[in-house]
Formats: C-alpha cells, structure tokens, sequence
C-alpha cells in the first residue's frame, strides 16, 4: 500500500510566500500553503524530465525551504509548526519509507517519458491504486505522485458554514496516469481487439470484486468504529447546545463565540467527532479549517493551567548529558550521580529516576534489541514502565493501574485507596508506530482518548463543585505511545463549555547513541506532566477541605449560587454499532494523531 504524506497546512489555506524570501523555492511562492506537498513539488519537474534534476537535489530544495519558511515570522505560526513537523516526520522511519517510495516512482517515470516502456510500471501503480482504495477512508488526501489532469476545485466540500471560514472535510482521492498510458498505447490498441465479449464480463467482475471488497471494509469500520451519527445521538447533541447559557459561553475577540460555531460543525459531520462533545483540539483538520489562525492562537494561548517548572537541580543535571554520544561517558556520568547510602527520596527522587531510565535505555541500546520488530508487552515493559510508570514514585496519591479489562484505555493514573476512585490520566498503546495518519493514531488522539480524559476532568470539577477559580488550574494528562514513538496530551476548560485538547510535539526513544539527546526531551515532558499531575490533586484537595470546613448552618439557611457556576456539557454517547454501511463515507472526522503501555518489569539496575 502507498504511504500517505501528511499535509503541510489545512486544505484551503490560502496563504503564499512572499516573493523577496530568501532561501525559499518559488514553489512556495507561486502556490497556496493547502498545495505544498513534496509529490506536488516533485510532479513540476516530472513534467519536463529533460531538465536533468535529481531527485536528490528536489528533496533537499524542498526540505530547505520549508526549513527557512519555519524562521520566517510573518509566516503563520500554525503552517510554521506543521513545516518543523513535516520535516521531522521525513527523519522518522515511515518518512524514510515514503522518500523511497517516491524516488522509485520519480525514477520510473522519468524512463517512461524517454523509452516509452509503461508496461511494468503502469500495472504497479494501477495495483498500488487498488490496494489503496480499500483503504481508502483512513488515508490523508495527497497530490498524485503522476500529474492529474483533475482540477482540485472540482472536488465538493460536505462541510459548509455562514462565517466565511472554509471547513476541513477529508475526502480521500488518489489519482493516476492511467488517461496518459492508454493514450501513448493508441497504437497497440489499434492491433488489440479488447471489445469482446469475454473481455466486458471480466471486467464487469473486476468491478464486483471491487466493490464487495469496499463493502467489507465499510463494513469493518462500522463495526470498529468510528460510527454514524443516529438521530437520538444529534437529538442528545443538540439537547447539551440547548442547554448552555450564552452568557457563559466562550466568546472569541473576532466575536465568534466558540460553542455556536462547534455546533454549527457537528450538524454537518456524518461521523461522531470529538467536535460532538464540545472537545476542542486546536490541532484538528476540521477546527483549523473553520477557524482563523488568529482565533486558533487565541484559543491556544487562553487561560493555560499553571504547572510549576522543574528545579534548576534537575535542569542542570538533564543538562550534563545533552551532546553526549559515547555510552561509556554516559554510565560515567550516571555512576557518578548515584546517591548510595545518602539517598533521601523526597529530595533525590527525580534524579534517582533520571538516572534509572538513562540506565536502561543505555543497556537496550547495547543489546540492539531496540531496532527490533518487539511486541507491545515488550515496550510496555522495557521502555515505557521505567520512563512514565516510574516517575510516580514519590506521588503517594496516584498509582498507574495498567491491564485492567474494565479500563477505557491501556492505563489509568486512578488515586489510590479504596473509596477515592479519582482519576487523573489515561493512555493508549500500539505495537508499531507506522504514521501520522495511522489508524491507532487516528482513532485514539482523535475520539476515544479526549472523550477519557475530558470524563475524568468533569468528575474532578465536579468533586470541587465548578468552583471558578479551581476549574480553570485542572487539567488532565494523556500519553499515546506506539513502538519508540509518544505524544503528551492534557484536557483543560479555559472558558465556557469547552473543553480544550492540548498536544505535544511528537518523540521518539533513539535507538542509537547518536540520537541519545532526544530522551533528555521525552523525561524533561514527563516530569511535566508529573508536575501538571501534582499541581492538579492540591488543587482538588484543598477545595474539598475549603468546602468540608464551611458545612455550618447546612439546611438552615440557603448558599448563595455561586457566580459563573456552569458545567461542561458530558461527552456525546457513542453511536450504536452498524452492521452494514451501503455508502462510503466521505466525511471522515480526522486526519490527524501517536502514543503507551502495560505490566510492570523487573528492575532493570
């Protein structure tokens, strides 16, 4: 199947260099951001292969510009963000991959236009076509890696809102140069006589294997989800909107007000969508097509959670290893940091745990068993124990709950003790971290996983009685890990009925010394996390004595409603299962997000 190459911008952006950038393509400058893509870029050249460009030379012009784009400051910070993304998704080994695969196509078409030989290649492509339309729902739209004769305006958007805003519908469309091929066979045509009988039935059974493979894979989706919107689920969507007091709700600078326009948007998706919970994630296709990059900004950058920074202590010593390449330096420096006899856990916790998962990262790296196609267990027990599990240790309040069949997700950072079932975190595992766009990622950052984690922070509001000024200090954690790859997610309600879906930077464990900085990222955005944790159990257990110790004159005499005392809407339901879908979809409800793990190990020092 073709690997699929995640956007660079939402798909009607409509934003262009300026002409006097320096170091930057005229590609870039010639053709709105919702056209840049690699394929695209590459297919300008296919289209005089004479010009004796290598494909070598397009991907680093390519890569180098969108590299300058990321420093330019007039451009937007979202495209910014999404360029440093892109070109750290080409280092990733699925980017690898692509990069392959499309010089191998670059290559092949540039024989096809000199020798005329379209055999060979002509039947890959039609058989990559085919496989890919099976798939075809859980892939991201991209430029065809052959030009198309197809205007991209010619493609109707389901997504449709009075603003002015263009919205973000997923319509997966992979074309081909077949046109081209029949054409240049015009004269063998001429000597084939293909109008036969025979001929018409198999392709009329061609045509039915098709689509009854599409019907199966229709099929599986609806049993796996995500799933139709049914009218008792709009009717309940529309009954939380009803609900709200406009006073209340969230109203952005440009006027908008927040929870009218998710509203707005989840009349018009087929599929059930974290937009259907009034979950917004800044990073979604569908939100950033809808709204303005100055209202995402606004609704990125408003009322976030204070979480106290780690000790310089702790800066310092993550700070002894950065540039460090030689693991036998590395066991020096951790030799030298141990505690011995001395060590205090209130006080030396977090280096003690620095220095735990260095250790056990430099051992895997050794043994080589981290370039190993292992089984989720494996990483859940290997890596993402020592580096998320253990971080917890001088938490006494929470404990990570992992494997349990009732669970809603890998993992629960539950409270301990029996009668405070209080919930903090969540998270999802994979085995294999295949892309951007992959189904797990898909699925879990994009539905299952904000509905968890904004569960749990309605559950806590509530314990703290949607006192205003705690609401807005609470927040929730999520990991996704697949593989070597994670990503931190919080859920917060900075104003109104929303509740905010917050993402990290995608990382990644190396598997070499070379890239051994790269861990110093991940345990620095842990102990955040950790931070972010602690930070929200004081504040729910300081309301809960606030309101144990202001209990006198109960049932005399009335408490005064508290001002801005509103509550989030709970999350939608979840669509009954369909048995059988007779129409394809053509409103996914994602690209776009990757992810952890299971049972403790055995001490790895």
């Amino acid at each position: 199947m073709s690997i699929s190459e995640p956007r660079v911008t939402g798909e009607y952006s409509t934003f262009m260099c300026e002409q006097k950038a320096r170091d930057v393509d005229d590609f870039f400058k010639s053709q709105p951001a919702s056209r840049w893509s690699f394929e695209l870029y590459i297919n300008n050249f296919l289209a005089d292969p004479d010009l004796g460009v290598s494909f070598d030379q397009l991907l680093s012009t390519f890569v180098d510009s969108l590299d300058q784009i990321n420093k330019l400051h007039t451009v937007p910070l979202t495209i910014r963000s999404n360029c440093s993304n892109y070109i750290n998704w080409l280092q990733l080994p699925t980017g690898e991959s692509f990069v392959c695969e499309r010089r191998e196509i670059f290559y092949a078409k540039i024989n096809l236009e000199k020798n005329f030989q379209l055999n060979s290649v002509f039947k890959k492509s039609v058989d990559v076509t085919a496989q890919t339309r099976g798939f075809k729902t859980f892939l991201q739209p991209v430029p065809s890696a052959f030009p198309s004769e197809t205007p991209k305006n010619d493609i109707p958007s389901p997504l449709s809102n009075t603003s002015g805003s263009s919205n973000r519908t997923l319509v997966n469309t992979i074309s081909t140069d077949k046109e081209m091929c029949v054409s240049e066979n015009n004269e063998d045509s001429e000597t084939n006589d293909l109008d036969t009988p025979d001929h018409e039935e198999a392709i009329d059974d061609q045509e039915e294997v098709k689509e009854e493979s599409n019907n199966k894979e229709v099929e599986k989706e609806n049993q796996k989800g995500p799933f139709r919107m049914r009218e008792q689920n709009r009717t309940e969507f529309a009954k939380s909107y009803r609900a709200m007091d406009k006073g209340y709700m969230w109203k952005l600078s440009s006027g908008r007000i927040v929870e009218e326009e998710l509203f707005k948007l989840g009349n018009d998706l087929e599929f059930e969508h974290a937009i259907h919970s009034f979950i917004l994630d800044v990073e979604d296709e569908i939100i950033m097509g809808h709204f303005t990059e100055k209202e995402l900004e606004e609704i990125e950058g408003t009322t976030i959670p204070e979480v106290p920074d780690f000790s310089d202590e702790i800066d310092d010593f993550l700070g002894n290893f950065f540039g460090k390449t030689n693991l036998n330096e590395i066991r020096q420096i951790i030799k030298e940091s141990m505690f011995g006899i001395d060590y205090n856990r209130e006080k030396h916790h977090d280096v003690d745990y620095i220095c735990l998962a260095l250790y056990s990262l430099v051992r895997e790296i050794e043994n080589g068993n981290l370039k190993n196609a292992n089984l989720e267990n494996w990483y859940n027990c290997h890596i993402w124990n020592i580096i998320f599990d253990q971080v917890f240790g001088d938490v006494q309040a929470v404990t990570v709950v992992r494997g349990e069949s009732t669970s809603v997700g890998d993992w629960i950072l539950r409270a301990v003790g029996n009668g405070n079932k209080d919930e903090f975190g969540a998270g999802e595992a994979g085995k294999d971290w295949t892309d951007e766009y992959g189904t797990k990622y898909l699925k879990e950052i994009g539905l299952k996983l904000p509905k968890t984690l904004k569960d749990m922070l309605m559950n806590l509001m509530e314990r703290v009685n949607w006192d205003k000024n705690v609401r807005k200090n609470i927040q929730t954690v999520g990991i996704i890990h697949e593989g070597l790859m994670m990503s931190l997610v919080y859920a917060d309600n900075p104003k109104g009925y929303v509740c905010r879906f917050r993402r990290s930077d995608l990382m990644e464990v190396p598997d070499t010394a070379e890239k051994f900085d790269s861990i110093l990222k991940i345990l620095a955005s842990i102990l955040t996390a950790k931070s972010a944790i602690r930070m929200t159990i004081e504040m729910a257990q300081t309301k809960r004595q606030a309101v144990k110790s202001s209990l006198k004159g109960t049932g005399y005499r009335k408490r005064p409603r508290e001002e801005d005392h509103h509550q989030m809407p709970a999350c939608l339901s979840t669509p009954k299962k369909i048995k059988m879908c007779s129409k394809m979809n053509d409103k996914r409800p994602y690209p776009s997000s990757p992810c952890p793990g299971s049972p403790s190990s055995d001490p790895l020092i």
